[in-house]
């Protein structure tokens, strides 16, 4: 026997023979909600692109006001809770909105035997009217509608300490570093350099370079060399961190639209927001980082797209001007 949450009790459906479908859809519910007034929300999925700090991808949200209006936000799975903004409530009604979820109002379609990616996903949200969505169907674990649920509630109980649904922050020390930039004819880039022992300095031959090099006139603006200062990766890692570069690097890999991995490869980081139609590559802007961890996380982020850069932007002006300034 199965048991779900909707509608507001226990459900009991005879287990249906593997690989086969089972249809409890109500084909009259309403698809068109008129209230905005969110009381309540709870959901649970399985998301490939986002996992607990233990590597766990699966979540079961709740969210709920009560008649005095105080809201709890909670994650059922692994035993988080707290209080919470009435605006929370408003940011998942945005998400409902967004992604016409009442749409899907009434269905309850799911396939015995699917991998556990793909085991039942069910949403319910009660209105204030009186109004409800529910619907229940096989998880898609790459649903940008369900990532953003997760982003929004996860964003609240991080803001208070509690970080165990959000993925292990990267934490090793970092081992290699690289920024290689372009603007317009202006190429400039910041990396380790092995030198020959007759050009080592104080007995090191694995040195930081900075080499800025001017395309147009075809001559060097400046290439020098010097001993990496002590604090360098430390300070390194404190800028990426402040700019959520591994999380962005992690959770941006999807591509929604082609249904694949390609984002990267595409020039997509998570750091702009992604156009709907055409994105050419600028012919004379880029941005490149290569960044190595102990723990071997590599993170390989290249890009030439405008939004991506633009975003990235507050980033790179930090790094260079530490970079910079570690030059005489």
């Amino acid at each position: 026997m199965s048991f779900f949450f909707g509608k507001g009790k226990a459900r009991q459906d005879s287990e249906p023979v593997c690989g086969g479908t089972t249809d409890n859809s109500d084909r009259s519910a309403p698809k068109v909600i008129t209230s905005k007034q969110l009381c309540y929300l709870r959901t649970n999925f399985y998301l490939s692109t986002r996992e607990t700090e233990n590597g766990g991808h699966n979540f079961d949200f709740e969210v709920r006001q009560d008649e005095s209006g105080a809201v709890t936000a909670a994650e059922k799975y692994h035993s988080v809770s707290s209080t919470a903004e009435p605006s929370l409530l408003e940011r998942l009604q945005a998400v409902i909105d967004k992604y016409r979820l009442a749409h899907n109002n009434g269905e309850d379609r799911i396939t015995a035997g699917l991998p556990p990616e793909y085991q039942p996903s069910t949403f319910e949200a009660r209105y204030a009217s009186g109004e409800k969505i529910y619907f229940r169907c096989n998880n898609e674990p790459y649903s940008q509608w369900a990532e953003e649920i997760y982003t929004i509630i996860t964003d609240h109980f991080a803001l208070s300490g509690e970080r165990s649904l959000l993925r292990k922050k990267e934490d090793s020390q970092m081992i290699r570093f690289m920024l290689r930039m372009r603007k317009d004819a202006i190429f400039t880039r910041y990396s380790d350099v092995n030198v020959p022992q007759e050009d080592a300095i104080n007995g090191e031959t694995l040195l930081l370079g900075r080499d800025v090099y001017n395309a147009r006139e075809k001559k060097s603006i400046c290439d020098d060399l010097i001993p990496f200062p002590p604090d360098y990766f430390a300070h390194l890692m404190h800028i990426i961190d402040k700019y959520d570069v591994v999380d962005k690097y992690r959770n941006s890999v999807y591509d929604h639209k082609a249904h694949n991995l390609g984002n990267h490869s595409k020039g997509y980081f998570g750091f702009g927001i992604k156009p709907e139609g055409d994105d050419p590559d600028l012919e004379n802007e880029s941005v490149t980082l290569h960044i190595k961890y102990e723990s071997g996380t590599i993170l390989n982020i290249s890009t030439s797209k405008r939004g991506e850069i633009d975003g990235m932007q507050p980033l790179v002006t930090e790094l260079l001007q530490y970079l910079g300034s570690l030059f005489p």
